[in-house]
């Protein structure tokens, strides 16, 4: 988790035992510690501390109180609140509000511990960060169940596009054919009777059908 790589980097600081982070109720979030040791039971004890003394400086008039130091006989424990809202004791929407506990026994390194303890907060705050609909009050639960159902259904597939169909040409219209004329009828040739000379007409007239049946067969051969 890149939040723990995170919190890990308060090792580093001689005489480190632990770090947790908190909500402003005292619910951890999240622990790094090198040995066992109740870190736990002192985080919501220092969380409780930093309340009573963000509650103090408020009444005194001075603001928020954001950083508490308690130098133990035996260990420096430092708390620190990092809260991008205005209200001092309870998260906004869209806001990040967490609580940083850092417990190190080494009372040489509480310069160290304390340029540390700031750096790391910050880098918290985005992993921290509610989205508003989850963490605004005043939101009416029946937005916050439709968000819950919006987010829960499947994304709903894009209607494909209807495919193009090409365009039908226009039938050609017919070429108009032009009229037919009308048939004419036909002239008759007539006949022109060629007129028979008058001395063959005489020699026919003279002959026997049989003597002419002789002549067109001579003719014909």
């Amino acid at each position: 988790m890149e939040a723990e790589k995170k919190l890990a980097q308060l090792s580093t600081i001689d005489g480190f035992v632990g770090a947790a982070l908190f909500t402003p109720e005292g619910e951890m979030l999240l622990k790094y510690e090198m040995q066992e040791s109740h870190l736990e039971i002192v985080g919501v004890l220092a969380n409780s501390v930093l309340m009573n003394a963000q509650k103090a400086s408020l009444e005194m008039g001075y603001g928020r109180g954001q950083f508490v130091h308690v130098q133990a006989d035996n260990a420096l424990i430092l708390i620190r609140c990092l809260n991008e809202g205005k209200s001092p004791l309870r998260s906004e929407p869209g806001k990040s509000h967490i609580h940083l506990v850092l417990v190190v026994d080494d009372h040489s390194s509480l310069g160290m511990a304390k340029m540390e303890i700031n750096k790391v907060i910050d880098t918290l705050a985005a992993d921290f960060r509610l989205p508003e609909a989850e963490t605004n009050p005043s939101v009416p639960e029946k937005t916050k169940k439709a968000v819950a159902q919006s987010v829960a259904k499947p994304a709903a597939r894009p209607a494909t596009k209807p495919v193009a169909k090409p365009a039908v040409k226009p039938a050609a219209k017919p070429v108009a054919k032009p009229a037919a004329k009308p048939a004419q009828p036909q002239a008759k040739k007539k006949q022109v009777k060629r007129p028979v000379r008058k001395d063959l007409q005489g020699v026919v007239n003279t002959l026997s059908s049989d003597e002419i049946d002789d002549i067109l067969d001579s003719m014909l051969d």
